[in-house]
Formats: structure tokens, C-alpha cells, sequence
């Protein structure tokens, strides 16, 4: 493991949450807490959009716009009305970025996140592509990332970029297989995040979040959060904190903390068996 690794555990987790969470004023608006345009859902993966909007939503982001294809607004919109949608052009049930009003969907926007459930095809490719040339702060998952595993020169980018990959991801990422991902984790999260520029949140039971230079290991393993959709609320949490314009590797890592502890609170009440992704999100 490398030096200089900060440890998080239950035992200094809310200490460490206080010390990064910013205080409300009641003076304030939503226009004060941002807007996080979030990429996300295809038409076998409506809950990933979901998900990622409603997470964001309840971590504080003034306006959360979900930019999908019709289908997938048409699914999220009646469990999420405060939410606001910009429809965009649809190919085999995916999201294309031909026709598509990729202006609009990003006008006012303070931050971006891309790639739940957007399906690993060319067209989640263009439009990672495209809205990492826009200037923005962006959290990249899931699909987002694994579409742009052969063009990672597209992460050397001025704006501040946040990765949350699973093991399988930084394998693809990286070239590797998932065993040795797994068995250095550190390691791999911080030459990736010295190599492109970015932020890493390498999720795994201890979860790794580096800038390349100061590294934490979020030591707090929960078996609740090991089912489909648990990555979906991590980002959206992050997503929304860079949007609410925290630090970016304070929003990586108080979002990790912040997910961590609502995932405690989620299997004590449920237990690690019943708990949803959904339970995490009503502890925030």
C-alpha cells in the first residue's frame, strides 16, 4: 500500500462528515446550491436515472435535470416530479447524441454526471466525449467509463473530472484483471488519478478516494450495498456535491462518507438482506 493513506472507519466517520459538510444559510435559494445535469438510463435501465436523480436531490442540489431518452423521463418522471427533464434523441433504446440538444441540456448546469445505465455502446462513447469537452466539473461512472476505456486521453482535461468505477471498471480501465485491481486498490486508484488529472473513487469494500497525491481508504465493508443500484446512489451523491460547488475531492470524499453512513443507518434498519439502494437514499 502506499503511504500517506488516510483511514476512515466507523469510529471517525462522523467527525469526518461534520468536518467537510458546509452549513445552510436560510437566506439562500436553489440557484445557491446548483445544478447537476445527470446523463443516465436506457430503456432496459430506467432505475439507474432514478436513482442517481433522487440521491442527488436529497444530498442538496438546488435543481436536478435528468437528460434521457423519452422513455426513461416518461418512467422517472411520476416518482420524481421536482425534478426537471431536457429529452434527448433516442437510438435502439439508448440515448444518441444525433439531433440531440446537447446545448440545452447543459445551459446554467454546474456540473455533469454521466453514464448510469446508458448501455456500453458508440453512442454513450460521442456523448461522454462531447460533455467532457464542455468545460465542466463531471463525475464519470459506470457506462461512462467503460465507453471511453480506449480513448482516456479524453480525461486530461482543465475541469475538475470525478471517476467512481467498481473493481470490474478500473480492470477495464487499467487492463487488468479484477484480482490484481482488487488485491492493490491504492495503487491502481492513485496512478490512474496521476496519469489522466482526475479524482478516483475506487469502490470496493474499502473504498479508495485519491487526487493522486492525498489518499483515503473508507474502511466501513457493508454487505447491504452489495446489490445493483448501490453505485447509482454513490454518484448521484457525489454529483450533486460538485454541482453544490464543494471542492471536488471533498465531494468525492464526503460522498463516499455520506453514503457509508446512510448505508449503516439503511442495515440497521433493514438488515444487510432486505436493505435497497432505496433504503440508503430515505437515511440521507
Amino acid at each position: 500500500m502506499e503511504d500517506n493513506v488516510t483511514v476512515i472507519n466507523e469510529k471517525n466517520l462522523e467527525k469526518n462528515i461534520v468536518a467537510l459538510l458546509k452549513e445552510r444559510s436560510n437566506d439562500s435559494h436553489k440557484g445557491d446550491y446548483g445544478l447537476l445535469s445527470v446523463y443516465a438510463g436506457s430503456e432496459y435501465y430506467r432505475g439507474c436515472a432514478a436513482l442517481n436523480v433522487l440521491a442527488a436531490q436529497r444530498t442538496g442540489c438546488g435543481i436536478v435535470r435528468l437528460c434521457s431518452t423519452e422513455k426513461v423521463i416518461s418512467s422517472v418522471c411520476p416518482m420524481i416530479p421536482c425534478a426537471v427533464f431536457h429529452p434527448l434523441e433516442e437510438r435502439d433504446g439508448h440515448v444518441t447524441t444525433a439531433g440531440s440538444d446537447l446545448v440545452g441540456s447543459i445551459e446554467k448546469a454546474t456540473a455533469l454526471l454521466i453514464g448510469c445505465g446508458l448501455t456500453d455502446c458508440d453512442d454513450t462513447g460521442n456523448l461522454a466525449a462531447a460533455l467532457l469537452g464542455t468545460g465542466l466539473p463531471v463525475v464519470l461512472d459506470a457506462d461512462g467509463l467503460n465507453s471511453i476505456r480506449s480513448k482516456k486521453n479524453l480525461l486530461k482535461r482543465a475541469a475538475p473530472t470525478i471517476l467512481t468505477p467498481h473493481i470490474g471498471e478500473m480492470a477495464r480501465l487499467a487492463g487488468k484483471m479484477p484480482e490484481d485491481i482488487e488485491e492493490n486498490r491504492v495503487e491502481y486508484a492513485v496512478a490512474l488519478s496521476r496519469a489522466y488529472g482526475v479524482i478516483t473513487v475506487l469502490k470496493s469494500s474499502k473504498t479508495v478516494v485519491t487526487n493522486g497525491e492525498d489518499t483515503w481508504e473508507i474502511d466501513i465493508p457493508n454487505a447491504g450495498l452489495a446489490k445493483a443500484g448501490s453505485g447509482d446512489v454513490l454518484s448521484g451523491i457525489i454529483g450533486s456535491l460538485l454541482a453544490q460547488r464543494y471542492d471536488p475531492i471533498e465531494a468525492a470524499l464526503l460522498g463516499v462518507l455520506l453514503h457509508s453512513d446512510a448505508g449503516i443507518e439503511a442495515s440497521d434498519v433493514k438488515g444487510v438482506i432486505a436493505m435497497l439502494p432505496t433504503d440508503v437514499i430515505e437515511e440521507l
